[in-house]
């Protein structure tokens, strides 16, 4: 790897109606009760100011209670997109053509993976000598990933996970190179060059789990198949194309259905629904077709099975305890499952501020009384409905992933990646009292980044500590 940890490359579309402040109109939306009246007139005030446009709205929306936001505002195209480098001293920015992402592109592989850095640099025309200089400055004691080496999973930074078989690897969500918006994987390791990889499997499209920089430095060549959800239209709710993308920058992709299978090596990968994680956990929800796609993944070796569920819960489309039941009774009872312990309570998460337009201002309604209240259900799985997952998988462990990152080796003491939520320790304590309270016989076990689960010969999982 030629760039430093603090270096970050990022290459994103770019569309006027990405950068909308529809995450600020939330926050002022609930100040205002949700009042019809006063959210309209303050949506006026932002258009007449030159802050948002009129045709991306639907002002009658508040006094019939329909969408907000129009079609042009909900679905969209892009024509340009932007290509950043530089380091926490400062940064360049430039906008591309589709035609020429494919050398935006070869210049990550080139930094990932080449060893030459006058061919770096000479790709590298555009920056000058100080912010190449300082991208490119040797790292002292930088951090590394155990090496993989043998059967079992593998923690990495946050949502990644690298599932190793006897004589293959999948890498799943990888974000090592997400330094600009994550400032925490600074001290993540790069995931380049150390392990036998052989696919990459995508969740879904959030800036979490979704990142193009670091899925070009993670695969080993252009060649390298990257597993994505299909995406029928970019919207609101899912921004990337991932098969488009992944095109432009001549990464060999395979769009992967949900209930199809594959297999990589000795691996075989059964493509699970991703529910969940949506604008309300219960119907009404957005229009048709209006979703967050994504995937959930299980991971079937001859050493152990696997079932990553990401950040997925319940919507008004189904629930993943559910889609666990079904793969167990297709497959037999996984011998882990992983996924996220955080409880989104969606439209009114921070995390996810423009999930609201995607309802109508009637149903959003609807959904802040229950919020005000202390009654509106969880799209993610959380605590409790891990325990429902556990119980309908037949699972003999669980696992916590997607939590945040600190350091290699380090627990996660925030799930809220700095949002003052428990640690990961204290909601597995929760989680493993509530399964003996229902009398099941899974365990929750603790691990870190940097940690391997590996299987004996009875399938008993042991955790190996970096």
């Amino acid at each position: 790897m030629l760039l430093s940890r603090d270096a970050f490359v990022d290459i994103f579309p770019s569309a006027p109606q990405l950068t909308m402040p529809v995450h600020e109109l939330i926050q002022r939306f609930v100040q205002l009760g949700l009042d019809p009246s006063k959210c309209r007139a303050f949506v006026e005030q932002l258009v007449k100011a030159g802050r948002l446009r009129a045709d991306d709205f639907h002002l009658d929306a508040f006094d019939d209670g329909g969408l907000v936001l129009s079609e042009q505002a909900l679905y969209f195209d892009v024509g340009e997109w932007t290509f950043t480098a530089g380091t926490s001293e400062g940064f360049v920015s430039s906008r591309l053509e589709p035609d020429q992402l494919e050398a935006a592109a070869d210049i990550v592989r080139i930094a990932a993976h080449g060893d030459d850095l006058d061919e770096l640099r000479e790709a590298c025309d555009f920056l000058d000598d100080d912010v190449f200089a300082r991208m490119t400055r040797k790292d002292e004691g930088a951090p590394r990933w155990p090496l993989a080496d043998r059967p079992g999973i593998y923690r990495r930074e946050h949502a990644s996970l690298l599932v190793r078989s006897r004589t293959s690897a999948v890498l799943l969500d990888p974000l090592f190179m997400h330094t600009m918006g994550m400032k925490p994987l600074r001290r993540a390791p790069s995931a380049v060059g150390s392990d036998v990889l052989d696919a990459i499997a995508i969740t879904h499209s959030h800036g979490d789990h979704w990142h193009l920089p670091s899925i070009l430095a993670a695969a080993p060549s252009a060649d390298t198949t990257v597993i994505v959800p299909r995406v029928p239209r970019r919207s609101l709710l899912t921004s990337h194309v991932f098969d488009e993308e992944l095109a432009l920058v001549g990464q060999r992709r395979h769009v992967a259905e949900w209930h199809s299978t594959m297999t990589v090596g000795d691996i075989r990968i059964d493509v699970l629904p991703f529910y969940g994680e949506q604008p309300c956990a219960e119907p009404p929800g957005p229009p048709p077709g209006l979703r967050s796609f994504g995937n959930c993944y299980r991971f079937e070796t001859p050493d152990f099975s696997a079932i990553a569920l990401v950040d997925s819960g319940r919507d008004p489309d189904g629930d993943l305890v559910d889609v666990v039941r079904r793969s167990s009774e297709l497959r037999g009872p996984p011998d882990v499952v992983l996924a996220c312990m955080r409880n989104f309570p969606s439209p009114f998460f921070g995390g996810l501020g423009h999930y609201w337009a995607a309802l109508p201002f009637a149903r959003l309604r609807e959904l802040f009384d229950q919020f005000r209240r202390g009654t509106l259900p969880f799209t993610t799985a959380g605590t409790e409905g891990l325990v429902d997952v556990c119980a309908a998988s037949g699972a003999r462990y669980f696992l916590p992933y997607a939590d945040g990152f600190e350091a290699v080796g380090a627990p996660i003491s925030d799930i809220g990646w700095g949002m003052r939520e428990p640690a990961e320790a204290e909601r597995i304590a929760v989680l493993e009292r509530r399964l003996r309270e229902a009398g099941l016989h899974a365990e929750a076990r603790t691990w870190n980044p940097g940690d391997r689960a590996c299987f004996g010969a009875d399938r008993a999982l042991e955790i190996v500590r970096c």
